[in-house]
């Protein structure tokens, strides 16, 4: 099984682009087929590390990350973490199963990282969709 799917539309517009990890793959695969329904750009990654790499090599790519929270190997706090290390103004979305508190997340990432929305699973693709293009298009 791929750890990795891109999308294979070729729109070089990185307001397009996004990453999204998470290591349910039904989930992933049903997330990125919405979104790229929407019009946008999605590579997905059910490896962390490897949603990494990615984004080491091509960050200027993309415009939003959006990660589960809780996943093997690198849990999404410290996946974000890296990536804000990388690219400190990329938006980024948590998704999450577990009831997360606004201080957990606080405390689990660095001084002055802030995410730019946080999601509860299960969400409606309506949700989804309404999330992702409302952080696309702030300004924040």
């Amino acid at each position: 099984m791929d750890n990795h799917v891109e999308s294979n539309s070729s729109d070089p517009d990185p307001k397009r682009c996004i990453v999204i990890i998470d290591d349910e793959i039904d989930l992933l695969t049903v997330y990125r087929k919405a979104l790229e329904m929407s019009g946008l750009v999605v590579s997905s990654f059910s490896d962390p590390i490897m949603a990494l790499d990615e984004f080491k090599i091509n960050h200027s790519k993309y415009s939003l990350v959006m990660t589960d929270i809780r996943m093997p190997s690198m849990n999404g706090y410290e996946l974000i973490n890296q990536i804000k290390k990388i690219d400190p103004f990329v938006k980024v979305i948590f998704i999450t199963a577990q009831e997360v508190s606004k201080s957990e997340i606080m405390s689990k990432l660095d001084d002055g990282i802030v995410i730019d929305e946080y999601i509860s699973k299960p969400v409606s693709l309506e949700k989804l969709n309404q999330a992702v293009f409302s952080v696309i298009k702030s300004n924040r």
